[in-house]
């Protein structure tokens, strides 16, 4: 039962850190793409 237990909790570690940098890969291409569309629309300002 322990083993079990065990196995199922790094199983769902593994998936939350998998998730976790998924989360982290999106947020820093977002954060790329926002900054390209606000030098964009700055060069388009000024």
């Amino acid at each position: 039962m322990g083993l079990i237990c065990c196995g199922y909790r790094k199983s769902m570690y593994s998936i939350y850190l998998i998730f976790l940098k998924k989360i982290f890969v999106l947020v820093l291409k977002f954060e790329l793409f926002w900054k390209k569309m606000l030098s964009s629309c700055n060069k388009n300002l000024f």
